[in-house]
């Protein structure tokens, strides 16, 4: 349940836009209640409270923001800055202030206090009752302004609380009581509205007049545009119900379907149309109409106006479609009849010319039929369903027609493929011998491994090539055959042999491919094998000889131990009668990619030593510099500090081993933490001194100060003195 701001226009003048507001300011800034509705007059206890602090001469302000982030404020200290902008923004700039500031997004409040109002309601009077505050404004069953008048009351210092001298909160609101009433504070509740500015008065009521403006023209808008598709909407509608009137009931089930969404989408249009209608009406009569509750209701209605305008599109186009085939049903039948009657024509000629066309007769039949079903359905006033029939076998009836015209064509390409088939066999014959006859060197020359796997290719091509004899013997028997079936098997032999001579010539290029590849291997062996040694010996030279204190012991171990693999490798690989050739190669690029890494990793270590020698002598020279900056600003503050600076900088060792370098780098960094922390501690002292000297001499001034008034006293007892007040203002503010 959403708590409300409840009071008056009454209320809304004497109490939330006072006298001081006569200024003209920005109404969204001053505006007392944002957002929100105004109703009932149960602000009277507020208005009592403020009367109350009015006579003793403090002026009391209260704001209510509902979304008080269009102000700039996010949290409590927001809310600080926001009451004092107040004073200008509002012309609340009373010598003895008493502003409320209250927030409900973010959930932040603030009471800035100044003048007299600051002096005699203290800091701890007010924050005792700031939890009765938190309380109240929590509380879903009592209203802003309540809550206010509560904290006021809590936090007066003027004798008894308002809310007590009213008695219960039903004497409060008028109800009957069995209690004495008290009688009612004299407010000049007239002079205060009447000394309202009318620039503030104007402010306010130009908020609200640009409020209203605001959710009208969401209204008109969405409005209009539900408008437009209305329109539309009911034209279609009236289309489509015209183009059915004509059609049997069971036609044209999909125009009928989206009539029914179409329709349906205009009820909903009409309902949340009515809606946001009684949402604006109801709204634009409040004080402060809620902008977010008529935009959700315009929201709602341009959503269904946007899937109405989809819907009405569709049956739109549905309906041409359907006028279309109303008006040319007639047209597209006669159509269908006449391709079925020109594939019978073509049937006929080609029968003449001597072709069996009985393969094409259960299609014939399929079309025959189809047709009789049309003719049925348009005896009966059928439109959609006899235009779908017929659709569904438009591309069939093309494919037939063109499959009867090329045949005369197609049995001609046939005849000259075959044509060609003997000559193609004679070379393939000879492409599968010359393969053949290099896996017979292969399986002599070569370890098993190096041709194993087409192996089986020295009895498969001959295999291939008898049967490019077959297919040669078959497609004699079907030259010049004029049967549409004949030649359907005659054009499947002809693509066999095609499939057949790519195969045979795809095999022959990997043996081929093979054979090139084992004898660049076999010639390559000893010129890789020298290459790898040399680059196993030039990386033991860089790790023993050139740098061996840079190159850690793993790694020369490692070095040994690859070179050692690969001397066993050659011996028991390379210096035999039939070589693994395919293994060879893959095995030497191993070997080739392990000698590469350990250079890599050589040199990488010698890198990282070269790095800690310059960082020993970096760190060495920071040390000494900050020892010496340290030893400098203790000598210059020997008065207010006794930090030791008895240190020893050690001399570095760059000649020494890895492990030995990296103990000095963190001797010296070690060394340099303390010497800082020396440093800091040396500072610390003299701000502490210099600290302490500073506060003797405001003692000595204090002395002085006091000395002075004394005097001052004594020389002026006949004078009177005059008022004083402190400067700024107090806050007491948080979250809730």
């Amino acid at each position: 349940m959403r708590k409300l701001l409840v009071g008056t226009m009454a209320a809304a003048g004497s109490f939330l836009m006072p006298l001081a507001e006569a200024q003209a300011q920005s109404p969204e800034q001053c505006v007392p209640v944002y957002d929100e509705t105004l109703t009932g007059d149960s602000s009277t206890h507020l208005r009592q409270v403020i009367g109350e602090y009015a006579t003793n001469g403090v002026e009391v302000h209260v704001q209510i923001l509902e979304d008080a982030t269009d102000e700039g404020v996010f949290s409590a200290d927001d809310a600080e800055s926001h009451s004092e902008r107040l004073e200008d923004l509002c012309g609340w700039n009373g010598s003895n202030l008493l502003n409320v500031f209250i927030s409900t997004e973010p959930r932040s409040y603030d009471v800035y206090r100044t003048g007299s109002a600051k002096s005699s309601i203290s800091s701890s009077r007010i924050d005792s009752a700031l939890p009765y505050l938190v309380d109240d404004l929590r509380d879903q069953s009592t209203s802003y302004q309540s809550d206010v008048a509560n904290l006021l009351d809590r936090i007066s210092p003027y004798d008894q609380p308002v809310n007590n001298r009213l008695g219960s909160d039903n004497e409060a609101i008028g109800q009957e009581t069995t209690k004495e009433p008290s009688k009612p504070m004299d407010i000049p509740l007239k002079e205060i509205l009447f000394g309202i500015s009318g620039a503030a008065v104007l402010g306010a009521i130009g908020a609200r007049l640009k409020r209203s403006l605001t959710i009208k023209g969401d209204i008109r808008d969405s409005k209009g545009a539900a408008g437009e598709v209305k329109a539309d909407i009911t034209e279609q509608i009236m289309n489509a119900e015209s183009l059915l009137g004509i059609l049997r009931e069971d036609d044209a089930s999909e125009l009928r379907e989206y009539l029914a969404q179409t329709q349906q989408d205009l009820v909903d249009i009409e309902s949340r149309q009515d809606t946001a209608l009684s949402t604006y009406n109801r709204e634009k009569r409040k004080l402060w109409p809620d902008r977010f509750v008529v935009g959700n209701a315009a929201s709602d209605l341009d959503e269904a106006t946007q899937d109405a305008a989809a819907s009405v599109e569709t049956l739109r186009q549905e309906a041409e479609q359907v006028g279309n085939l109303v008006g040319k049903i007639d047209e597209l039948y006669n159509a269908f009849k006449g391709r079925i009657d020109a594939i019978y024509k073509l049937l006929a000629r080609k029968k003449e010319s001597g072709w069996n066309v009985e393969y094409f007769f259960p299609k014939m039949e399929l079309f025959d039929n189809t047709f009789i079903e049309v003719k049925k359905l348009r005896d009966q006033y059928y439109v959609k369903k006899p235009a779908e029939l017929m659709a569904g076998q438009e591309e069939a009836l093309h494919a037939v027609y063109a499959e009867v015209e090329s045949l005369d064509d197609r049995l001609h390409l046939a005849d000259q493929a075959r044509q060609r088939q003997t000559t193609e066999i004679t070379e393939q014959s000879q492409v599968a011998e010359k393969s053949v006859t290099i896996l017979k060197n292969l399986r002599t020359e070569y370890h098993e491994s190096c041709y194993f796997d087409i192996a089986s290719l020295a009895e498969e091509m001959p295999r291939l090539i008898d049967r490019l004899r077959n297919i040669l013997e078959e497609t004699s028997q079907l030259e010049g055959v004029k049967s549409a079936e004949s030649l359907a098997k005659y054009e499947g032999l002809v693509t066999e042999f095609d499939s057949i001579v790519e195969s045979i010539e795809a095999s022959s290029a990997g043996v081929a491919d093979r054979n090139a590849n084992l004898i660049e291997i076999r010639e390559s062996l000893t010129s890789s094998v020298d290459e790898i040694f040399e680059r196993f010996k030039d990386v033991h030279r860089y790790a023993f000889d050139d740098h061996e204190g840079d190159v850690e012991d793993e790694t020369r171990e490692l070095i040994e131990q690859s070179s050692r693999e690969f001397s066993d490798f050659v011996e028991s690989e390379t210096k035999i009668d039939k070589p693994k050739y395919l293994e060879i190669a893959e095995r030497l690029e191993q070997h080739r990619a392990t000698v590469d890494s350990m250079i890599t990793r050589a040199q990488s270590e010698k890198e990282e030593m070269d790095d800690l020698r310059t960082s020993v002598q970096q760190l060495e020279h920071e040390a000494q510099s900050s020892l010496d900056d340290l030893r400098s600003y203790v000598s210059s503050h020997s008065y207010d500090t006794n930090v030791s600076y008895a240190m020893t900088i050690f001399s570095s060792d760059t000649s020494a081993n890895r492990r030995d370098l990296g103990s000095q780098v963190s001797r010296y960094n070690d060394l340099i933490s303390s010497i800082t922390s020396a440093k800091d501690e040396a500072r610390r002292d003299v701000r502490e001194a210099e600290e302490e000297r500073e506060r003797q001499r405001e003692r000595e001034r204090e002395q002085q100060r006091q000395l002075n008034a004394m005097t001052t006293i004594h020389s002026s007892n006949n004078w009177g003195s005059s008022p004083g007040g402190g400067g700024g203002g107090s806050h007491n503010s948080g979250n809730w």
